[in-house]
């Protein structure tokens, strides 16, 4: 998880991100103003930002409102000196998540980032249940070409992984840790992150389930085969690791 950081003040902006970067496990990315933070956000994609209101060059308000142009899930957090809070109360046509007034503690940036990184975690699974949900529906004919997910998702490969054999039967328990089992060993094994490549396991039934590598990028076509080779191998890496429990 990544968080923007923009404070004009260098000392502040320094030792700040520099607490939350001991507090939490997370990318601490920090800029001097809102134009720079704005070419942070198109580089990295923080999921939490938190900005000054009153910089040189491009201030805190314009700064949100090119972010939540271009992404409506960005949680941010507004910092100002009371003087200031009726200027950042416009802010709440952007949808801001809270304000803190200067000067700002480390106990309430902690307690702030808390709650923020909560939030992101709880919007993650839900749009990685829908994204479950609409990849099913594609596998058995329920969703259009024309849908808006598949205008910007592209569909790398996919495999079934079937068969699964027990002495004494297969029970829904072992369908959960065959899930676990698969999505540790991709982890571990997969390299295509790099690439921007994502995938979704999809329990279909107690043993059979559905593995689909997808992107939001087009590639070109030696890209494309590279990626598809490198899928190929993790799938085989990956039979070789269960045992040849899962047959692909």
């Amino acid at each position: 998880m990544r968080l923007l950081y923009v404070e004009d003040e260098r000392l502040i902006r320094e030792s700040v991100a520099k607490q939350i970067q001991k507090m939490f496990p997370l990318e601490v990315f920090t800029a001097c103003h809102g134009e720079e933070g704005v070419e942070l956000f198109k580089k990295y994609k923080p999921e939490i930002v938190l900005t000054d209101i009153r910089m040189p060059v491009c201030d805190g308000l314009e700064m949100t409102r090119q972010i939540l142009e271009l992404s409506q899930d960005t949680m941010i957090v507004i910092v100002t000196a009371y003087a200031d809070f009726e200027y950042a109360r416009s802010a709440l046509q952007y949808q801001v998540h809270d304000f803190l007034i200067k000067p700002i503690t480390i106990k309430s940036v902690q307690e702030t980032v808390c709650e923020l990184i909560e939030m992101v975690k709880a919007k993650n699974i839900d749009r990685d249940n829908k994204l479950q949900i609409q990849i099913s529906d594609m596998l058995h004919g329920l969703i259009s070409a024309e849908s808006l997910f598949w205008k910007k998702q592209v569909i790398l490969s996919g495999c079934r992984i079937q068969e699964y054999q027990k002495i004494g039967g297969f029970t829904p328990s072992d369908s959960g840790l065959i899930l676990y089992a698969v999505k540790n060993i991709i982890e571990e094994l997969l390299e295509l992150k790099k690439q921007k490549i994502q995938y979704c396991l999809i329990s279909e039934s107690y043993n059979m389930f559905y593995l689909v590598f997808y992107t939001e990028y087009f590639h070109s076509t030696m890209q494309t085969q590279q990626i598809e080779y490198q899928i190929k191998k993790l799938c085989e890496e990956m039979v070789d690791v269960l045992e040849n429990n899962l047959f692909l």
